[in-house]
């Protein structure tokens, strides 16, 4: 297995083109495509959006917080 890390630009049409260097053969290829965060960055309400889409994300009624335990008392910040 090879593993091949190329950063590129897609055409107009979103295509890549890839050369494996294996030629006339069947091969597995996995694609990941993720966006360059420095072209798209979200904004601030984008960012607020997304966070706040989890709440109430997990639906296992299982899933709960388990007990912390006793922290002791801090002294008090002037």
């Amino acid at each position: 297995m090879t593993v091949l890390h190329i950063q590129s630009k897609t055409d107009r049409e979103g295509k890549l083109q890839v050369a494996v260097g294996v030629p006339d053969a069947d091969v597995d290829l996995v694609v990941v495509v993720k966006q360059d965060s420095q072209e798209n960055p979200k904004t601030d309400e984008e960012w607020a959006d997304a966070v706040l889409s989890l709440q109430g994300s997990i639906k296992d009624p299982s899933f709960r917080r388990h007990p912390q335990g006793d922290f002791p008392v801090r002294e008090t910040l002037r």
